[in-house]
């Protein structure tokens, strides 16, 4: 007689073994690790001291005609009445070092932040695993991600070294919920010759020397821990964030596009009522989630093309920008309507309603964000646009992850909509059998 260890292990073999629902489930967790190795890794950039240098002086007078080595926190010799009244640091980057003074009688707290923070993963390595076995490995993983993205958001506004100590401490709880969670998560849903795959991937070293190269880019500790947040979104609410973005971003840049402001405003709305009408005969043909897939994916091309456009010199620029912005409108108001509707279908009815505000009220990330990148469009070519082809592509790969839920009726509790989903993978099964058996 088998064990149910065996069983399970057998069921998921008979289910395909490693399938494309494994596939996606490590692209997803793969992809996510970025934020904990970009958290991780954040001291490495910002408790890096850069290069300062003294102001010497006493209470009434500052000497500009002192030469001494830098980084010296002592005086000359022969002055040794003076004091370093003020610090001058190099500006070609930004560390917690020269945001809070962290220097001579207070280099020690730089390195007490990593301290403090392996603390945290120690702390929450500790308390994951009683958490994940009562929750589920799922949702510990998810709000593991969720506090991730809230704490390094919060630390980037940090207004003393102690605040950004307190933060530093909860990031690493949530990274050690992570790390605790993550692997287990995946490999329960592996058939077992292909468990030791995952272990192999290279995505630490991967993300880490991304975060090198960002770090060259930014220069700044505060953007580092906005860019780590921003990283982290879309494995969370990737679909929401990226409509809500790329549709206001379109709409409130709408004076960046050539001709009449007013005739554009006009155009760039009207285009929207198609979009309705379309997207009502797709998702009956189509499916929901398909009908989302394409417009994101057209979406993609569209946005794109505008970004390439605005940075080269070609006839007929302002017509093609104008032309391919609105057609990039047009796609983002009809995924955003099937969208909608596969929200909505997708919870039972228990938790509907809140799950759609949730979704709903993360729309209004990507709309916040989308002012300030039509801002900075105006100084980088093809930026505001650039950012709606990848998001769009981004939102595009994680929705194939999605059930489809056209034709099927509304489940009413959580159980039932999980009886629901093993009905039919046992009828998708016995139908791939079947066909098998015929060929």
């Amino acid at each position: 007689m088998s064990s149910v260890s065996d069983y399970l292990e057998n069921t998921l073999e008979e289910c395909g073994g490693l399938g494309r629902f494994q596939w996606l489930l490590i692209a997803s967790i793969i992809g996510g690790k970025i934020s904990i190795t970009w958290t991780t890794l954040m001291m490495s950039f910002g408790g890096a001291i850069p290069d300062w240098s003294c102001q010497w002086g006493n209470d009434t007078t500052i000497y500009q005609n002192i030469t001494i080595e830098s980084k010296t926190c002592h005086p000359p010799q022969n002055y040794s009445d003076l004091a370093c009244v003020r610090k001058v640091y190099d500006d070609s980057m930004h560390t917690v070092v020269n945001q809070w003074n962290l220097v001579c009688d207070r280099d020690w707290i730089t390195q007490t932040f990593t301290t403090i923070q392996m603390g945290g993963l120690l702390v929450g390595g500790l308390i994951a695993g009683q958490v994940a076995d009562i929750i589920g490995r799922k949702p510990a993983y998810f709000i593991s991600m969720f506090f991730l993205l809230l704490f390094n958001l919060v630390a980037a506004f940090s207004s003393n070294w102690q605040m950004f100590a307190a933060f530093r401490f909860l990031i690493g709880l949530a990274s050690g919920f992570y790390l605790s969670v993550f692997f287990v998560f995946v490999a329960e849903f592996m058939p077992r010759k292909y468990r030791s795959m995952i272990m192999a991937i290279p995505a630490w070293p991967i993300w880490a020397a991304a975060f090198g190269g960002v770090s060259y880019l930014i220069h700044d500790w505060k953007y580092l821990h906005i860019a780590t947040a921003a990283v982290t979104a879309p494995f969370l609410f990737s679909w929401w964030i990226s409509f809500g973005y790329g549709y206001y971003a379109i709409a409130f840049g709408v004076q960046q596009l050539s001709g009449s402001l007013y005739l554009n405003m006009f155009l760039l709305s009207i285009v929207e009522i198609p979009s309705q009408v379309i997207t009502y005969f797709l998702n009956n043909c189509m499916g929901r989630k398909w009908t989302t897939f394409m417009f994101l994916v057209l979406a993609t091309v569209s946005g794109t093309v505008v970004g390439v456009v605005q940075m080269v010199d070609i006839p007929a620029k302002d017509g093609l920008i104008n032309g391919f912005a609105m057609a990039t409108k047009l796609f983002l108001a009809a995924g955003w309507c099937a969208l909608m509707l596969l929200t909505t279908e997708s919870f039972p009815t228990v938790v509907r309603n809140m799950g759609y505000g949730i979704q709903n009220s993360v729309t209004r990330v990507g709309s916040m964000v989308a002012p300030q990148i039509v801002y900075l469009s105006q100084h980088i070519d093809g930026l505001m646009y650039f950012l709606v082809g990848a998001l769009m592509f981004l939102s595009a790969i994680c929705l194939l992850g999605i059930p489809e839920t056209r034709n099927k009726t509304l489940s009413d509790t959580i159980e039932d909509k999980k009886h629901k989903q093993y009905q039919e993978h046992k009828h998708e099964e016995k139908s791939k059998d079947f066909f098998l058996s015929e060929r």
